[in-house]
């Protein structure tokens, strides 16, 4: 209990100051190899210098009503790398997770073209990236803002797609644009025949409705080379790059990309 309330009270510090800092991992095209994009993923190195697992700072700022702020930080710095980025030729958008029960706020809307105009980032550099658990909570409201995110060219993408909800109904009721595959089907799917068969269903249910479909987790050439003969065409993972400050992806694009 006193580690979490340490954690807690350091979050608090951290986030206050800005400390936690964007990362960001490529998006590929799968058949040319070609950059298509970013996701953006916030970074805490804690004060004896070790990282702290999002997986414990995330929920813990939800938690203590501090998501919003952490937010609207990785916003500003994901605008910021894409003024960075056109700097040297390469214009490609970046993607920023959002809790859904953020954009449902009744400010969020404008404190986000703020940002933007803010930062003179166009909507159609970012995207917005939701669990398919949070669109779910959120569901009763949700689209309304997204349907406003939408008119304004800002693509939506339901992340960790195939982990959290049992029907696709809602599926055709939502302003997306993407779903985000997650990981762990992409690392079973040699081992687990149903994970291949929900890999395929998740790709033929994404190409026919119109949303683009991109893979997590991608590491191997094996599994580029399976998940382009299901039909996905974009991927992210470790066989392109880990996430990276925005000085080393910028060095790697010029390095490995031009």
């Amino acid at each position: 209990m006193f580690g979490r309330y340490e954690l807690l009270k350091d979050l608090r510090h951290a986030i206050l100051n800005a400390e936690i800092v964007a990362y960001f991992q490529p998006k590929m095209n799968l058949k040319n190899t070609t950059l298509i994009g970013f996701e953006a993923l916030a970074r805490w190195v804690y004060k004896d210098g070790t990282f702290v697992s999002p997986d414990q700072f995330i929920p813990l700022a939800e938690s203590s009503g501090l998501i919003d702020k952490l937010d609207q930080q990785m916003l500003r710095q994901s605008c910021q790398a894409i003024n960075a980025l056109k700097k040297i030729g390469i214009q490609v958008p970046i993607s920023v997770n959002v809790a859904g029960n953020e954009i449902v706020r009744p400010d969020y809307f404008d404190r986000f073209k703020a940002v933007l105009a803010q930062e003179g980032v166009p909507y159609d550099m970012i995207e917005l990236e939701i669990t398919e658990s949070q669109f779910i909570e959120e569901k009763s409201s949700i689209n309304k803002h997204l349907s406003l995110l939408k008119t304004l060219g800002v693509r939506i993408n339901i992340d960790d797609f195939g982990t959290g909800y049992s029907s696709l109904a809602y599926l055709s009721t939502l302003s997306v644009s993407t779903l985000k595959i997650d990981h762990s089907f992409v690392w079973r799917m040699d081992e687990s025949e149903q994970d291949w068969k929900i890999l395929q269903m998740i790709i033929g249910l994404g190409n026919s409705l119109g949303l683009s479909v991109i893979s997590e987790g991608v590491e191997t050439e094996r599994q580029k080379a399976q998940l382009l003969a299901l039909g996905c065409e974009s991927g992210q993972g470790y066989l392109f790059s880990g996430a990276m400050t925005l000085q080393d992806t910028i060095n790697w694009v010029q390095s490995d990309i031009q």
